[in-house]
């Protein structure tokens, strides 16, 4: 969400989780102007930058997109351990 307001509504129980994808200004802009046909326009201006009192889960943007996953899935097993067990076995504890 880009800002604050929406994120406070995604935020609806400790279980939701929001992860922000942090990159520079100038990739932000490259990666906006490349995509066709979306719902958004490379506009920058209206994101308001994400505050500690948040608690958002932040990953580096600027990796490919494989070490982006990999720390994410770090990061998201480091705050949720049962992460780690399969789907059908984590609500049984």
């Amino acid at each position: 969400a880009l800002k604050v307001k929406y994120r406070k509504q995604l935020k609806v129980s400790d279980r939701v989780q929001l992860v922000w994808i942090d990159v520079s200004t100038e990739i932000l802009k490259t990666r906006l102007e490349k995509r066709k046909n979306h719902f958004m326009d490379a506009v920058i201006q209206d994101f308001e930058a994400v505050q500690p009192v948040e608690n958002i889960m932040t990953i580096n943007g600027s990796q490919s997109i494989y070490e982006v996953m990999s720390e994410l899935k770090t990061k998201a097993i480091q705050k949720f351990p049962g992460l780690e067990k399969p789907w059908w076995e984590r609500g049984l504890e």
